[in-house]
């Protein structure tokens, strides 16, 4: 029974539970080799020899786990959940942030090309009646302006 306790010992409790394969088997090599012996049975210590044991099956049975260990381990899971909640609350939240952000940034951005837009527009209206303007003001020229037309006269 000391072996096997020394055995479990480089498992935690949550290994026991999940790895349960991993567990049969380092326990299954542990009871060969004490049982077992680690020589050739010819020429050993009598450390090594063994008890002339031929272990060719191990089935790991059930596993009592401390009731104080089994409610800790449960309390760990609990909190692990929620933690894991609490982090899918925190990103969707995150998220929802980016989006608000990058949707006021994306109206940032088109109200400034409008204005830069109307500026670009408001520029060109404006060298046009400065054309018209010195154009008037010429005594040779007759001027007359359509809707139709852009601009006629006589030079």
């Amino acid at each position: 029974m000391c072996l096997l306790q020394e055995t479990t010992t480089v498992f935690d409790t949550r290994q026991m539970i999940t790895d349960r394969k991993v567990l049969e088997e380092t326990m299954f090599a542990a009871v060969r080799e004490r049982l077992g012996g680690t020589c050739c049975r010819q020429v050993c210590s009598s450390f090594a020899y063994g008890f002339f044991v031929d272990v060719r099956y191990f089935q790991l049975g059930s596993i009592s786990i401390y009731t104080s260990i089994d409610e800790r381990f449960m309390q760990s899971l609990l909190l692990q959940q929620f933690l894991l909640q609490e982090a899918q609350i925190i990103r969707k939240n995150s998220t929802a942030i980016v989006e608000v952000i990058v949707h006021a940034k994306t109206e940032d951005e088109a109200e400034e090309i409008r204005e830069q837009a109307r500026a670009q527009a408001a520029e060109k209206y404006k060298s046009s009646f400065d054309y018209l303007r010195t154009l008037r003001g010429l005594n040779h020229t007759h001027l007359s302006v359509d809707f139709q037309q852009l601009i006629t006269g006589n030079f």
